[in-house]
C-alpha cells in the first residue's frame, strides 16, 4: 500500500490546498509548480516494486536533485521508510536556498506522516 502511494504522485493530490490546484502539474509521474517563490519540480525516475522510489529534478532551474523515499517492510502491516535527498548546491545557493529546502523537506515528512494516517 505505502509503495502504490509514493509511485503515483496523483495520489498526493488531496493534499495540495484547493486554491492551488490549478497552478500545478500533476500525473502520476511528475509534479511541478512554485513553492514561496522557487520554482519546483520533481518526476520519477526509478520504481523498485515495495522498496524504493527515486525522484529527479523536473522542471526546476535552481539547481540539480534527486529524491528517494525507501521502504522497509517489517511486516504485512508495518513498513518502515526514511529519505534521501541529494542536491547540488554551490556555497552561495546553499545559503540562500538552505533553510527553504529543508522547510520543504520538513513539510513532505509532514504530508507523509498525515498520509500514513489516512487511507490514500
Amino acid at each position: 500500500m505505502i509503495f502504490s502511494a509514493f509511485s503515483d504522485l496523483r495520489n498526493f493530490r488531496q493534499f495540495i490546498p484547493s486554491d492551488s490546484l490549478d497552478k500545478i502539474e500533476l500525473d502520476a509521474d511528475k509534479v511541478a509548480g512554485n513553492y514561496k517563490g522557487i520554482d519546483l519540480g520533481a518526476q520519477i525516475i526509478e520504481r523498485t516494486p515495495f522498496s524504493r522510489v527515486v525522484f529527479k529534478d523536473y522542471k526546476t532551474k535552481l539547481f540539480p536533485f534527486t529524491f528517494s523515499i525507501c521502504l522497509d517492510s517489517e511486516s504485512d502491516d508495518s513498513t518502515n521508510f526514511h529519505m534521501e535527498v541529494d542536491a547540488e548546491l554551490n556555497p552561495m545557493m546553499k545559503m540562500m536556498v538552505g533553510g527553504q529546502l529543508q522547510k520543504i523537506i520538513d513539510d513532505v515528512t509532514e504530508q507523509i506522516a498525515k498520509a500514513s494516517t489516512q487511507n490514500l
